[in-house]
């Protein structure tokens, strides 16, 4: 494998990516990732020190810069760095939220420890990977896990109320893992009803 540091790529073509020194590296299949920069807003607003800084917090999610002020998500520029994932940024929104009371009831914030999760990384919708520190899972069959994974996500930003909301996101969930479990482990039965109604 080749690095090209100090290097920007400033087109991609159907051959391969080239960079601006000229130089076009041969590529079949190219993932583009740009990575996350912290928005101007934050040092307009006084919640960074400099161009491109993320807000500065404390271990409570509460701003350096301003005592009224907590941070959570992306946003955050914690003491010890975190990856910017959107699992850490709910357990996030709910820690800041638990120490804006804290803060009201002029009781004493509490540190946000953050709490370890698997990553279910995926490329298309088949192509899915579970990571876990140092060791890594493929399997088509991890696509459906993702999907269920999201849904309930999403059900726990937005709770269903009432049975028929319930019924809908069970039906989601269960749609994900029809739609992703391989045929082989379908009863026959279930594929030959599931194929007639598509």
């Amino acid at each position: 494998m080749d690095l090209h540091t100090n290097s920007r790529a400033v087109a991609v073509t159907p051959k391969g990516v080239r960079l601006d020194s000229g130089a076009l590296l041969r590529s079949d299949l190219t993932i583009w990732t740009g990575g996350v920069t912290a928005p101007s807003l934050l040092l307009v607003s006084d919640l960074a020190e400099r161009p491109r800084q993320w807000a500065v917090v404390n271990k409570a999610l509460q701003s350096r810069r301003h005592d009224n002020v907590f941070v959570a998500g992306n946003a955050a520029g914690l003491p010890r760095p975190l990856a910017k994932q959107a699992f850490y940024a709910l357990q996030m929104g709910e820690h800041a939220a638990l120490n804006v009371q804290q803060y009201l009831g002029g009781r004493r914030l509490r540190d946000f420890v953050p709490s370890w999760k698997p990553m279910l990384v995926a490329f298309g919708d088949l192509d899915t990977f579970l990571v876990a520190g140092r060791r890594v899972i493929a399997s088509p069959a991890l696509a459906a896990a993702k999907e269920a994974v999201m849904q309930l996500g999403m059900a726990g930003l937005d709770p269903p109320l009432g049975g028929a909301s319930i019924a809908a996101l069970t039906r989601r969930v269960g749609g994900a893992v029809e739609r992703f479990v391989p045929t082989s482990l379908t009863p026959a039965s279930r594929r030959a009803g599931g194929s007639a109604g598509r």
